[in-house]
């Protein structure tokens, strides 16, 4: 907001790999209501276990077992995907349903995580955001196919959708998730008739930038994105400081 000299109110969209959130809990697929130096969340990812804790960064195929689980119950253990785990597996199974180092987490740079082992089958990577960027190679800028995420009270919905793309190739899927954030963006907008203002580390991918940039031109909506100032870890302080800023 201020590096656009913007005071507010906008549509805030915070979307990262993880951070701490006002309730205790891990965010990172967050929309805020901001205005000056205040916010108010009023829509967020649903929460899914992040089960080990730091170590699904590195083994994301534990996030989309966890999201899987939370759906579809033991039938995920019978997913081929998950065959090269099965020592693991009753080990998750126990931590998921006890809750054993396994934070609530909404943030939708796990997410890309989850579809990234669904559509290459990689389970673990190296760096953060290596799936985001490994996916976005598949994706095909000549569909407009996107799924639908559905929101009750503010909360959006991942589980059904991740359970839904078993159905489609990898090119589908990954074009179809990132369509679909953009009109989950672009609905939010609508609802709260706010201007959007996108940040975190989920925003360096481009191809989900680029396409966000189209879909707000063609529905006349105003959108801010960093351009001077790191979209990721790099901004923090420059955010803390400009609650204060924007205070005065």
């Amino acid at each position: 907001m201020l590096e656009h000299g913007l005071s507010g109110p906008v549509l805030g969209v915070a979307w990262d790999g993880i951070g701490y959130g006002a309730d205790g809990t891990i965010w990172g697929g967050e929309f805020l209501y901001c205005d000056r130096g205040e916010f108010e969340r009023v829509g967020y990812f649903e929460p899914f276990k992040l089960i080990g804790g730091e170590v699904a960064i590195k083994e994301i195929w534990r996030i989309a077992y966890s999201i899987l689980r939370d759906k579809i119950g033991n039938k995920v253990n019978e997913i081929s995907l998950f065959e090269p785990y099965k020592d693991k597996l009753s080990i998750l199974e126990k931590a998921h349903e006890k809750s054993i180092n396994a934070p609530l987490c909404s943030s939708v740079g796990r997410l890309f995580d989850a579809v990234a082992f669904l559509v290459t089958g990689l389970g673990q990577v190296s760096y953060d955001g290596e799936s985001g960027l490994l996916i976005e190679q598949l994706y095909d800028s000549t569909c407009k196919d996107f799924y639908t995420f559905e929101i009750e009270d503010g909360t959006i919905k991942s589980g059904d959708l991740l359970v839904s793309m078993f159905g489609d190739n990898p090119e589908k899927i990954v074009t179809k998730f990132i369509n679909g954030l953009v009109i989950c963006i672009t609905k939010q907008s609508k609802i709260h008739n706010l201007p959007i203002v996108v940040g975190g580390g989920v925003f360096q991918n481009k191809t989900l930038l680029n396409r966000l940039l189209v879909e707000c031109s063609k529905e006349s909506i105003p959108l801010y994105f960093p351009q001077k100032i790191p979209p990721n870890d790099g901004g923090i302080a420059f955010g803390q400081l400009s609650k204060y800023i924007l205070k005065q």
